[in-house]
């Protein structure tokens, strides 16, 4: 298990973090989440993850968005393994084939880059909340993924409806499009999706 650090100032997170390492199943953690210069500072993130790797004894990481891994960023030398975000969404990929196909280069560049072991902390494609997306999309985005090198972990378990892209309108409702409650291979009430089924079968086999 990576242990999560929202909040790398976060004294009660790094408290409980650090707890946690008693237990056998915690090999490493994940501290800070896309909000470098944004939530908090470079000083505080590497002070955090510093603290953890001495209390702890484990393999630390930090996470941004994987453009934010330019050659000479510091993201490359504070991280013990390097654990990008990388969603083809974002860069505009419905398509299941072309989706793959972006997360497969930018796996491989990205590895071209640095000896270290490579993650890719979130991929995924949402089922809902834009035109071109869907639970079969979903589903052959990641069975077309798994035949590659890339290494990943899914994005994300559970639909999250509390979610969203954007703040609320007046009248309550979120803008268009809002996929952020539709990441999930499950729904919130835990049915499976379409992806489901694979993602599961393969990884008990």
């Amino acid at each position: 298990m990576i242990v999560g650090v929202w909040d790398p100032s976060d004294e009660n997170e790094l408290q409980a973090a650090e707890q946690a390492s008693q237990y056998r199943v915690v090999c490493g953690y994940s501290v800070g989440n896309e909000g470098l210069d944004v939530r908090y500072r470079l000083e505080t993130l590497v002070s955090a993850m510093e603290r953890l790797r001495k209390a702890t004894g484990k393999l630390v990481s930090t996470t941004e968005e994987a453009n934010d891994y330019y050659e000479n960023s510091p993201l490359w030398t504070i991280s013990d393994w390097i654990f990008p975000n990388a969603h083809p969404y974002f860069a505009r990929y419905r398509d299941p084939k072309e989706a793959v196909t972006w997360t497969e280069e930018l796996f491989r560049t990205l590895k071209s880059v640095s000896d270290k072991p490579l993650v890719f902390k979130e991929v995924g494609l949402p089922t809902d909340g834009d035109d071109g997306v869907s639970e079969s999309h979903q589903a052959e985005y990641y069975q077309l993924l798994r035949k590659t090198q890339v290494i990943y972990v899914v994005f994300e378990a559970f639909d999250a409806p509390w979610k969203h892209l954007n703040q609320p309108k007046s009248d309550g409702t979120y803008p268009w499009p809002d996929p952020e409650p539709h990441w999930g291979i499950f729904t919130s009430d835990r049915m499976p999706k379409e992806a489901a089924a694979s993602i599961c079968a393969a990884r008990g086999k």
